[in-house]
């Protein structure tokens, strides 16, 4: 189990979550590690820890970066299902 004590002290002074979690990327804790310690630190549910850790990593918030794409996503998805605009504009 890990040692997150100097986590748990830098939430004591109010430390965010994602300043603690760049810490402990730097420190050289590991994907899961991270998780780990934004869920037992900061009592973040799973979705909350994956979110804290794409914007760290992505500098975007997850949401924001999916409605960024979802036209993308949409077009590749009918790409490969063999969907043309035609179809979307029959309903």
């Amino acid at each position: 189990m890990d040692d997150f004590s100097k986590y748990v002290a830098f939430k004591l002074e109010g430390t965010s979550s994602l300043t603690s979690y760049l810490t402990a990327k730097e420190d050289g804790l590991d994907r899961f590690a991270l998780i780990r310690m934004l869920r037992e630190v900061y009592g973040l549910s799973l979705d909350e820890a994956k979110n804290v850790s794409f914007k760290a990593e992505t500098g975007e918030e997850l949401e924001e970066y999916q409605g960024k794409h979802i036209e993308d996503f949409k077009k590749v998805l009918d790409d490969e299902l063999g969907v043309d605009d035609q179809d979307h504009n029959k309903s």
